[in-house]
Protein backbone atom coordinates (compact mmCIF):
# COMPACT_ATOMS: atom_id res chain seq x y z
CA UNK A 1 0.00 0.00 0.00
CA UNK A 2 1.27 3.44 -0.90
CA UNK A 3 0.61 5.31 2.34
CA UNK A 4 2.37 8.49 1.20
CA UNK A 5 0.03 8.83 -1.77
CA UNK A 6 -3.02 8.16 0.41
CA UNK A 7 -1.87 10.72 2.97
CA UNK A 8 -1.31 13.21 0.16
CA UNK A 9 -4.85 12.71 -1.13
CA UNK A 10 -6.25 13.14 2.38
CA UNK A 11 -4.29 16.41 2.74
CA UNK A 12 -5.54 17.62 -0.66
CA UNK A 13 -9.10 17.14 0.57
CA UNK A 14 -8.31 18.56 4.02
CA UNK A 15 -9.26 15.29 5.66
CA UNK A 16 -7.93 14.34 9.09
CA UNK A 17 -7.85 10.83 10.49
CA UNK A 18 -10.73 11.88 12.71
CA UNK A 19 -13.07 12.99 9.94
CA UNK A 20 -11.91 10.11 7.74
CA UNK A 21 -12.95 7.77 10.55
CA UNK A 22 -16.38 9.41 10.73
CA UNK A 23 -16.85 9.12 6.95
CA UNK A 24 -15.84 5.44 7.00
CA UNK A 25 -17.86 4.61 10.11
CA UNK A 26 -14.72 3.59 12.00
CA UNK A 27 -12.96 4.68 15.16
CA UNK A 28 -9.90 6.92 14.91
CA UNK A 29 -7.87 4.01 16.24
CA UNK A 30 -9.08 1.75 13.42
CA UNK A 31 -8.15 4.35 10.81
CA UNK A 32 -4.75 4.80 12.46
CA UNK A 33 -4.14 1.05 12.26
CA UNK A 34 -4.93 1.12 8.57
CA UNK A 35 -2.82 4.23 7.94
CA UNK A 36 0.17 2.61 9.65
CA UNK A 37 -0.26 -0.59 7.64
CA UNK A 38 -1.08 -2.74 10.67
CA UNK A 39 -4.47 -3.70 9.25
CA UNK A 40 -5.59 -3.58 5.61
CA UNK A 41 -8.49 -1.48 4.35
CA UNK A 42 -11.53 -3.54 3.38
CA UNK A 43 -13.00 -3.35 -0.11
CA UNK A 44 -15.94 -1.41 1.30
CA UNK A 45 -13.62 1.13 2.94
CA UNK A 46 -11.60 1.49 -0.26
CA UNK A 47 -14.81 2.09 -2.20
CA UNK A 48 -15.87 4.81 0.27
CA UNK A 49 -12.43 6.43 0.09
CA UNK A 50 -12.56 6.35 -3.71
CA UNK A 51 -15.78 8.37 -3.66
CA UNK A 52 -14.73 10.63 -0.79
CA UNK A 53 -11.37 11.52 -2.36
CA UNK A 54 -12.55 11.42 -6.00
CA UNK A 55 -9.94 8.79 -6.86
CA UNK A 56 -9.64 7.32 -10.33
CA UNK A 57 -9.37 3.57 -10.78
CA UNK A 58 -5.67 4.03 -11.54
CA UNK A 59 -5.15 5.98 -8.31
CA UNK A 60 -6.96 3.28 -6.32
CA UNK A 61 -4.65 0.68 -7.84
CA UNK A 62 -1.55 2.81 -7.13
CA UNK A 63 -2.54 3.40 -3.52
CA UNK A 64 -4.07 0.11 -2.43
CA UNK A 65 -2.51 -2.49 -4.73
CA UNK A 66 1.11 -1.38 -4.46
Amino acid sequence: MNLDKLRGKLVEHRMTQKNTAVQLGLSERSVNRRMTNRKPFTQSEISKLKKLLNLTNDEVAEIFLD
